[in-house]
């Protein structure tokens, strides 16, 4: 039966005392680097914990009585910038997370609420781990559709947004699919390796391999978004082109009309001495007609080739 526990000097041994009970505990980074020495960990994992740069990575590292891992996930409010980050004591019977950052506070969420299920059902190691994995991707596949949602909505806009805008809405939806792409593909071979290396009865690997197919699956999705993602791009840039062409027709239509207006002006703007309709009364009226008569014969013309 799975057993809850505060780590304490009174019961930080308790997990030696049990042989067929589970425990796990939760606790803060801050509280769990006074006790550490006493569970024989290892001081170097609690250096790793206040690194920075190891609270962007999802690792695993055996040592000789436990594992010891860090799992960093997105945080939904700014997947960016924010990461919800715990790091993990796997003994035989006995798992202890760390909280090192969750400032949505999903991660306790989480943890609390195993000790709310039937604690009955969960007797090992592996369907503990199940359990917390589970529960924490349970909210990704919602967030993916927010996402997918969002491409969509700028793939069929008619708004005029400008191409900075659009270019920086891309970006940033590209950036947030990478990361997840890169914390999808950590933690899959965090739990692959847990798979062939941790001790598990049958039925524990058969939670594995849900485990691990429901990662494949977020890891598919988020493969899936970037290429609508490019379709989109690609579909923006197409509007773009079909409307910078449709200007350069309009131009070429304008230009083709007054070209032959020009060519009338400069014809007798050229000052000839000897240019007898200059002389003729009604020249500058039958210029004028003439000259009403192309364009609307151009116009006409084009009409009729449907350019505008």
């Amino acid at each position: 039966m799975l057993v809850q526990i505060e780590l304490d000097d009174e019961n930080i041994f308790i997990c030696e005392d049990g042989e067929n009970d589970l425990y796990y505990s939760i606790i803060t980074l801050n509280k769990f680097r006074e006790i550490y020495d006493e569970l024989n960990i290892s001081k170097r994992t609690i250096e790793m914990c206040e690194e920075a740069v190891y609270k962007k990575k999802n690792i695993l590292i055996p040592f000789q009585d436990y594992y010891f891992g860090i799992i960093s996930m997105m945080n939904q409010n700014n997947v960016l910038i924010k990461k919800d980050v715990v790091a993990f004591y796997i003994f035989k019977n006995m798992m202890i997370a760390v909280i090192i950052q969750d400032d949505d506070h999903h991660i306790n969420d989480i943890l609390v609420s195993i000790s709310h299920k039937q604690r009955e059902d969960i007797k090992t190691i592996g369907r503990l781990i199940y359990c917390f994995l589970s529960d924490l991707l349970s909210k990704d596949n919602f967030y993916l559709e927010e996402i997918q949602s969002e491409i969509e909505e700028l793939d069929i806009s008619e708004d005029n947004d400008t191409p900075v805008i659009f270019t920086q809405r891309m970006r940033h939806l590209t950036k947030e699919l990478l990361v997840m792409m890169h914390d999808y593909d950590t933690l899959l071979s965090i739990v692959e390796e847990l798979q062939i290396n941790l001790p598990s009865e049958e039925d524990d690997l058969k939670y594995y391999d849900i485990l691990i197919r429901k990662i494949q699956r977020l890891d598919n999705y988020v493969h899936l978004l970037r290429e609508l993602l490019i379709q989109s791009r690609e579909n923006y840039q197409s509007r773009l082109d079909y409307k910078m062409n449709k200007t350069m027709e309009l131009f070429t239509v304008v230009t083709s009309i007054f070209l032959p207006l020009t060519l009338i002006v400069g014809w007798y703007g050229m000052n000839f001495k000897y240019m007898p309709e200059l002389e003729y009364r009604y020249a500058y009226l039958m210029v004028i007609v003439v000259c009403i008569l192309i364009t609307l014969g151009l116009i006409f013309w084009f009409k009729k080739r449907k350019f505008f």
